[in-house]
């Protein structure tokens, strides 16, 4: 075993650190570079309302991910409105709502590149 110098051992470690805090810096900027947040993200919102136009408090829309086939859930408001955020806008989705046996028709949803917000209403149709 050799005995290394205080000076040899200083400057070692000093390069040791210095390769530690350089392999961070670039993790931190991959991992920057790959994230989903970074991308543009789109939204889809509406309005759920009955056959007679009015707005429908407690129904289910449901939001599918045509490539996953994810489902998200949303139950609307009072004033009937609905949104999902943070969707990708490379992937087609489909959108439909649902109360007390009453359905709507399924939208396919596939127009995000255009736009960053997306208005889909839906009307329930009666039983």
């Amino acid at each position: 075993m050799q005995d290394i110098s205080p000076e040899r051992y200083s400057l070692r470690r000093a390069a040791s650190w210095s390769l530690i805090r350089a392999g961070a810096l670039l993790f931190a900027l991959l991992l920057y570079s790959s994230s989903p947040a970074k991308a543009q993200r789109k939204e889809v919102w509406g309005v759920v309302t009955n056959s007679a136009g009015q707005p429908v408090e407690g129904a289910a829309v449901k939001l599918t991910n045509r490539a996953t086939l994810t489902i998200r859930s949303f139950l609307t408001q009072a004033n009937g409105e609905y949104r999902f955020y943070s969707l990708n806008p490379n992937v087609d989705y489909t959108v439909r709502a649902e109360k007390d046996g009453n359905r709507s028709k399924p939208q396919r949803l596939s127009y995000f590149k255009s736009s960053e917000s997306v208005r889909a209403d839906i009307q329930l149709n009666a039983k």
